[in-house]
C-alpha cells in the first residue's frame, strides 16, 4: 500500500482518531503493512523519540508498529504526477549562464510538456521518426583501438581502461546520413557521452551527454538523461539543441525536479506530429526524504515551442 493523500496523514501511536500523534506520512511513501482492522493499518515505521542515556537527553529512531487511516491509503494506480509539477525546475541554463532556484519555478520558455495515457503513446509510436541507422561498417576496433583514414590525416580513438574508476570505451554505432555525421559512444562507467563525427573530416562536430534523438522537422535535437549520482537528488536533466545548415547550436539544459526518464525498452521517440514521446519515473523529494516510485510509468509528451 502506498499513502495517497497529499495533506500529510497523521503517524497514530494507536488505531483510533485520539491517539498520540507520532508525525506524518509523505505523500507517494511505501507502507509496510503488518496490521489490518476495519478502518486502520498497522505499519512498520521509523519512529523518533526522546530517551536518555547516561542521564543525557538525545533523540533515538527505532522501528515500530503505528497506525495510517485505511481511507488515506490506496495502490500505487492512485499515485501519479500533477501537470503543474511536470515543469517546475532546479537549475536552467542558457547562453553559458546556470541559475539555480531556491523557490524552484517552472519553465515557461523553449517547451510545453503534457501527461499523456498509454493508449497515446502505444498509438504515436507506431508513426515513430528516427533518422539514425546502425552502423555497417568494416571499421574494427583492435586492442581497444580504432583507427580510420580521414580526408586528410589519420584518426584514432583509443579505449582508457585503466581502472574501473577510470574506464572509457569508444564504440561507432551508427550514422545520420542528412547530418553527414557518425555517432560514437563514448561509455564512462554508469556515464555515457556521444559524439557526432563527421563522416568526410572525422572531425568531432559536437558532443552530447545523453543520446541524440533529432526531431521530425530536422530542426532540434533532445537529449534527455537522469542524474542519479546522488539518489536523493535525481532529476531529469534535458539539453535541447537548434539544427540549422547541419550546424548545431545548444539553446538551453533544464533539470527537472519531479521525474526521471523510466529504463523501459523503445522509452523515448519523436512521432510524426513532431512531438517527443516518452516514459518517466515519478520523483517526490519532501523534507524527510526522496521516492522514486519505479513501480510505475507514466507517459508524457515535449513540444518544442
Amino acid at each position: 500500500m502506498y499513502v495517497i493523500s497529499r495533506n500529510k496523514p497523521k503517524i497514530r501511536e494507536q488505531a483510533n482518531k485520539n491517539a498520540q500523534v507520532l508525525g506524518n506520512f509523505e505523500y507517494g511513501e511505501k507502507l509496510n503493512v503488518i496490521e489490518e482492522t476495519k478502518d486502520w493499518y498497522g505499519v512498520a515505521h521509523d519512529v523518533t523519540r526522546d530517551d536518555f542515556r547516561d542521564g543525557t537527553k538525545m533523540s533515538l529512531t527505532y522501528l515500530e508498529k503505528v497506525y495510517i487511516l485505511k481511507s488515506e491509503t490506496g495502490n500505487i494506480d492512485k499515485i501519479n504526477i500533477l501537470p503543474s509539477e511536470l515543469q517546475v525546475m532546479y537549475s536552467l541554463t542558457r547562453i553559458n549562464k546556470t541559475n539555480t532556484f531556491e523557490k524552484l519555478p517552472k519553465l515557461n520558455t523553449h517547451l510545453d510538456i503534457e501527461i499523456i495515457d498509454k493508449a497515446i503513446f502505444d498509438n504515436k509510436r507506431k508513426n515513430a521518426i528516427n533518422y539514425f541507422s546502425k552502423y555497417k561498417s568494416v571499421i574494427k576496433k583492435s586492442k581497444g583501438v580504432i583507427t580510420v583514414k580521414g580526408k586528410n590525416e589519420i584518426v584514432i580513438f583509443i579505449d582508457e581502461l585503466e581502472s574501473e574508476n577510470l574506464r572509457l570505451e569508444c564504440t561507432f554505432i551508427g550514422k545520420f546520413d542528412f547530418l553527414n555525421t557518425y555517432l560514437i559512444d563514448g561509455s564512462y562507467l554508469e556515464n555515457q557521452a556521444y559524439r557526432f563525427i563527421d563522416l568526410t573530416s572525422w572531425k568531432n562536430k559536437k558532443t552530447f551527454n545523453g543520446y541524440p534523438y533529432v526531431s521530425t522537422d530536422k530542426r532540434h535535437i533532445i537529449c534527455i538523461s537522469k542524474d542519479n549520482d546522488d539518489y536523493f537528488d535525481s532529476t531529469a536533466d534535458l539539453s535541447l539543441y537548434t539544427l540549422e545548415n547541419e550546424e548545431i547550436h545548444q539553446k538551453m539544459k533544464v533539470s527537472f525536479k519531479n521525474w526521471i526518464p523510466a529504463d523501459s525498452e523503445n522509452s523515448i521517440f519523436w512521432s510524426d506530429d513532431n512531438y517527443l514521446y516518452m516514459t518517466i519515473n515519478y520523483v517526490i523529494k519532501n523534507e524527510k526524504d526522496t521516492y522514486i516510485i519505479e513501480d510505475k510509468i507514466q507517459y508524457i509528451r515535449i513540444h518544442v515551442l
